[in-house]
């Protein structure tokens, strides 16, 4: 088994490749296996890098996406449905949401990632890219897009997140939206939000899909429906923390499917946020791909 680590200089508040790079060598001091470190050089790096080198693989490799959401995003799309090929997450971004679902692993003792079992994983395909943990639309993927496109994100992130939600609760848009699965027709009505999980939680701390089950073979899809902003303020407290799948009081607003296939469709451009990044499409196909890659989970210490 080789182990290939991409680190991303760019992920976290501060640069750790150096300290990070002691610490791999350190850790394969023990061991008799190969390994390989590679330092992104500039955005979509990490995507290129593991492309290259998982192309005609034929030696059972991990992938390790050193960084945040966007890293992982990168070398999943890089390595996704190629044989031999494994994936592994050290997280030192500002942004590891997907491995929130799983609290009882630690992913930041790297020694005991690197000693841990494979579990299957399942994967979306939404058009032409993959994800891991979500893919949303409307309301909070606005924010993500305004906040990116910010000129105050540079300085300070949060100020330009705090500007993006304030600039899109007052624009408060919705969009009539429809979605369709195994030929079916789910939803067809104006939406403020919704989400296809894969993941329980995303921006940092919303529990959106408190029953995803990463390895079902099915996806949680969450939308809300076209409310009040005071509705919504009485919402966002429950959704942050889980708990408005089941409070009738947003019966009437908020629904929920496990699907395995949908097809969303709008007559205007859709703003999209996959595992963080941003698209701007009219129609999204999107399968699910059981255990559709191996997952690389920290040694437990009763294993």
């Amino acid at each position: 088994m080789k182990h290939f680590f991409i680190l991303n200089p760019a992920s976290g508040p501060k640069d750790r490749t150096q300290e990070l790079i002691k610490e791999i060598e350190l850790i394969f001091k023990e061991r008799d296996d190969s390994y390989e470190i590679y330092v992104t050089k500039g955005p979509k790096d990490s995507f290129t890098i593991a492309s290259l080198k998982s192309k005609n693989l034929t030696e059972e490799t991990i992938f390790y996406a050193c960084g945040g959401d966007g890293t992982s995003f990168d070398v999943i799309n890089g390595i996704a449905g190629v044989k031999n090929a494994y994936f592994a997450v050290y997280p030192i971004g500002s942004c590891n949401d997907f491995l929130k679902t799983f609290p009882e692993y630690d992913f930041k003792d790297l020694k005991s990632l690197v000693n841990g079992t494979f579990k299957g994983i399942d994967i979306g395909k939404a058009n032409e890219y993959y994800y891991l943990n979500e893919i949303n639309i409307g309301f909070d993927a606005r924010v993500n897009d305004d906040c990116n496109n910010s000129k105050y994100k540079a300085i300070n992130v949060k100020k330009a997140y705090n500007k993006a939600v304030i600039k899109n609760f007052f624009r408060f848009k919705t969009q009539t939206i429809k979605i369709t699965s195994n030929n079916k027709e789910i939803i067809n009505e104006k939406l403020l939000l919704l989400v296809f999980a894969n993941g329980k939680y995303y921006g940092s701390k919303y529990n959106c899909a408190p029953y995803a089950n990463p390895s079902d073979g099915v996806m949680d899809l969450i939308s809300v429906k076209k409310v009040s902003r005071f509705k919504f303020l009485n919402l966002i407290g429950k959704y942050e923390k889980g708990l408005h799948l089941d409070n009738p009081k947003f019966k009437k607003i908020v629904e929920w499917h496990k699907l395995n296939n949908i097809e969303i469709e709008s007559n205007e451009d859709m703003v999209t946020c996959l595992d963080g990044e941003i698209f701007h499409w009219k129609k999204i196909n999107i399968q699910v791909l059981k255990h559709g890659i191996q997952m690389l989970f920290p040694k437990v210490n009763n294993e």
